[in-house]
């Protein structure tokens, strides 16, 4: 871990493709976190084939906003998905899903700051705190850059969601859609 960062990023640019995705997501996580509205700002979708890297570069957009101040968490979708049904969701429109999404991220982060074990918060809490340990986070700077959202509520959180494949389904079966369960979100990111 070196003195400037809270953490170490996993990614390396291997080509100039590299380098241009990883700049183009940080952009992206700047004006959305600045509230800044542009013509081509879009909520970010990776895909690409099993083993590609897109776990790795989640991990260094991870890192690359905890070490800017920026508030966020990486999670799996399987634990929206389960916090869905903790929360007694069957069925919701997909312009719901921002109003749990945002609870979810809520949940998580106190849990974080709070220090809270799955014993006393979510049952993927650990999971998602091995996420900062997978990047040698320091887990203060973190807890201190997590706490800036509980305490501003203009402050925006940015929700890194891996493992989308093998969810997928499960989230299309729970929101009604018509493009994407995700249309809601995508909307209101904008």
């Amino acid at each position: 871990m070196s003195q400037t960062s809270p953490c170490s990023s996993p990614w390396i640019n291997f080509t100039d493709a590299h380098k241009r995705i990883r700049e183009e997501l940080e952009n992206a996580i700047k004006h959305y976190v600045n509230g800044e509205k542009t013509e081509k700002f879009e909520t970010p979708v990776m895909v690409a084939p099993y083993g590609s890297g897109k776990t790795t570069l989640l991990r260094h957009l991870l890192c690359f906003s905890i070490s800017q101040g920026i508030p966020a968490i990486k999670i799996n979708l399987s634990y929206l998905i389960e916090f869905l049904r903790s929360q007694g969701v069957n069925s919701i429109s997909e312009d719901s899903l921002i109003g749990y999404v945002t609870l979810f991220c809520n949940n998580v982060i106190r849990c974080i700051v709070n220090q809270l074990s799955q014993q006393n918060c979510l049952p993927y809490i650990d999971d998602i705190v091995d996420e900062f340990k997978s990047i040698n986070a320091d887990m203060q700077v973190v807890i201190n850059v997590l706490n800036k959202f509980l305490q501003n509520n203009n402050q925006r959180c940015v929700l890194l969601i891996d493992e989308i494949e093998e969810s997928y389904e499960k989230l299309k079966e729970i929101v009604i859609h018509g493009t994407t369960p995700f249309r809601g979100v995508f909307d209101s990111v904008r």
